[in-house]
């Protein structure tokens, strides 16, 4: 059986970006982006979970790895217009951390709650507490380990290619649907 929807509860806003950070996703999620409704998109990936689960034959790691790249496919395709100018932007790989929460807000609407670069692992540790997809969704004992939001992972990972990175992984470590307190991304460069 497929993730199911709990009822719902409001939960915490994100709190301490940069009023340039917020203004630049507002701008970039309310002035750039044709906009879908957020019930249908969580639909949407509800379906997909479902059919992935199904065509990989219950088999979770084939699913998560089947999420990943559907979500690098989905960036590829929204992102083409963008690739030049995003390549222009590149820099250190730790600048991502400031360029993905506005990728993030422009593809969900919603707001990364915290962000930090963890130079001992050269990794990029993102944090939503309030995540879109996965907030209210039970996950059935089969289904233990799904990465229900692991496309983000594969949006981050198209970003960071497409500003040059192209060895990396972006592994979702933690999930709402695990009855965790957030979804956590680790976004890690392996060259």
């Amino acid at each position: 059986m497929g993730p199911k929807r709990k009822s719902s509860e409001s939960s915490s806003k994100s709190k301490g970006k940069s009023l340039q950070s917020k203004v630049k996703g507002w701008l970039g999620f309310h002035l750039k982006m044709d906009k879908i409704s957020l019930e249908f998109f969580q639909a949407f990936i509800a379906a997909l979970n479902d059919h992935l689960v199904a065509i990989n034959k219950g088999n979770v790691k084939n699913t998560n790895e089947s999420l990943r790249v559907f979500g690098r496919k989905m960036a590829e395709s929204l992102l083409i217009s963008f690739s030049e100018k995003m390549k222009e932007h590149a820099g250190e790989f730790k600048g991502l951390k400031d360029t993905l929460p506005l990728v993030y807000k422009v593809f969900t609407g919603s707001t990364i709650t915290n962000v930090w670069y963890d130079e001992d692992r050269k990794t990029i540790v993102f944090v939503d507490a309030d995540c879109p997809f996965c907030t209210d969704i039970t996950l059935s004992e089969n289904l233990t380990g799904l990465k229900y939001c692991a496309f983000i992972g594969g949006i981050f990972e198209e970003v960071a290619k497409l500003q040059g990175f192209n060895e990396v992984i972006c592994e979702e470590v933690s999930c709402k649907t695990w009855n965790d307190q957030a979804c956590v991304y680790h976004l890690r460069l392996l060259e």
